[in-house]
């Protein structure tokens, strides 16, 4: 936080920031602050900001006039993936997989989306038999490549999008280590190498 010039201080506690001192008439001062908006745990999604005198003043109607102040709504993106059969039950060669990614704003305003989805740990045991393909055009899904694809777009507030494929698990003798991982990563993101899988489904 600055002040500038010295005419007035400002301090921070808590979620307040008090601002006081004494201006000469025609004086101006300026009071600046920077605020990151976090990428998780958001609160109601909705940045207001007010400035408050310590003695309220009445407008011409006689009630309280409300402050100056700022409002900046924001999107925020919960994402997920089920499998159906469900993740944790063993499934047979031949049985045929449908993996759902789930992308919803949960926030108010507008929200990208940018996401990968690997699946290298599934194509070593099952054959990809309906590429992923996406409910709506607001989001974007590339072809798969070196076992991973990504899905990109916007999406409005309240707005629920999935992208779904299906896979098949392969003969016996084919297959790889017989553990179908899968995850949902940040673009260029490597799957951690010992973490448990969202969806991973166990073939005997």
């Amino acid at each position: 936080m600055s002040s500038a010039p010295d005419a007035v201080t400002a301090t921070r506690a808590d979620d307040e920031l008090r601002v006081v001192g004494d201006l000469q008439p025609g004086q101006t001062v300026t009071v600046t602050y920077q605020v990151t908006v976090t990428v998780w745990l958001h609160g109601d999604n909705d940045l207001a900001n007010v400035l408050i005198p310590d003695v309220p003043q009445l407008c011409e109607d006689g009630e309280l006039c409300p402050g100056p102040g700022t409002e900046h709504p924001v999107g925020d993106l919960d994402d997920w993936k089920s499998v159906d059969p469900a993740s944790g039950t063993t499934v047979q060669p031949g049985i045929v997989m449908t993996y759902t990614l789930h992308f919803k704003n949960t926030g108010k305003a507008l929200v990208d989306v940018a996401r990968d989805d690997d699946l290298s740990a599934v194509l070593d045991d099952v054959d990809l038999t309906v590429d992923p393909a996406s409910s709506d055009a607001a989001l974007s899904v590339s072809p798969v490549t070196d076992g991973r694809f990504s899905v990109t777009g916007s999406l409005d507030a309240g707005q629920a999008v999935t992208v779904t494929y299906t896979v098949t698990v392969k003969a016996d003798g084919e297959r790889g280590d017989d553990q179908l991982g899968n995850f949902i990563l940040n673009p260029g993101q490597v799957p951690p190498p010992d973490g448990e899988s969202r969806c991973a489904p166990q073939v005997p």
